[in-house]
């Protein structure tokens, strides 16, 4: 599996004069490829937002018979007809991609092809064999990644739910929220970190690749999301809203 990507990027880097390009080529050719199951997961996600108020409610009938929760809430999950864990799938296959994307730079550092100059690893100033030494990379890779997870977050109502419980200075009871919600809240700010630190380890071409592979999911949840869920996800944000204001 390894050989025919070192083969493609070298392909590629021939044709279009540098590995970069090599590989914001290979990564738009792979995320073509499953468009279809990450629009499929996103819209999973978005519908699974909408089950949130019928789930909290769950959660507090069943308080106490979490064997009842489970069950009621699989059937509300295929009555909606929505996977809960059908977002994993496409984010356990962009990993497999980096994996086998670091591999392949790896196998490229002693490839003849590199050693004769017909292919050249350096991109916009940077050694794309080597971490960025100027962090440029990992810092776009975190900040598309907070982007990204922000986007999915943010019109998911906890925002008003959050100034709910602000106005009424009471905690929401810890059956109120599901486990998934509040690891998905967190991961917006954990992902963000770790894509950061691991993109300042690893090669630049596996930062760029990750930072390419971002914005185009970026760009394909905007498009699949509705004006109000946009909407929603911008107003989400304070500095976006502070933004607007000044210039009213």
């Amino acid at each position: 599996m390894l050989d025919p990507v070192v083969q493609v990027l070298i392909f590629f880097s021939t044709k279009l004069g540098n590995l970069g390009w090599a590989i914001i080529v290979f990564t738009l050719i792979i995320k073509l490829l499953l468009y279809p199951i990450n629009k499929s997961a996103i819209k999973s996600a978005l519908k699974l937002k909408t089950l949130q108020p019928e789930l909290e409610k769950m959660q507090k009938k069943f308080a106490k018979d979490p064997k009842q929760l489970q069950q009621a809430q699989l059937k509300l999950y295929k009555q909606s007809g929505i996977n809960p864990l059908g977002g994993c799938f496409p984010q356990l296959i962009q990993l497999a991609v980096v994996l086998v994307l670091y591999r392949s730079l790896i196998l490229l550092l002693g490839h003849q092809a590199v050693a004769d100059g017909t292919v050249v690893s350096h991109f916009m100033g940077l050694d794309l064999r080597i971490p960025d030494p100027f962090y440029i990379l990992p810092v776009l890779a975190a900040i598309s990644q907070f982007a990204v997870s922000h986007l999915m977050m943010g019109g998911s109502g906890a925002n008003k739910e959050s100034k709910s419980n602000k106005k009424s200075k009471k905690p929401a009871p810890a059956s109120s929220v599901s486990s998934m919600a509040m690891m998905q809240k967190q991961m917006v700010y954990i992902m963000p970190v770790m894509t950061g630190v691991i993109a300042a380890n690893f090669p630049a071409g596996i930062s760029l690749y990750w930072v390419v592979s971002t914005l185009l999911s970026l760009f394909q949840q905007w498009e699949t999301m509705s004006k109000d869920q946009r909407k929603e996800s911008l107003n989400s944000l304070k500095f976006w809203n502070k933004g607007i204001s000044t210039f009213k």
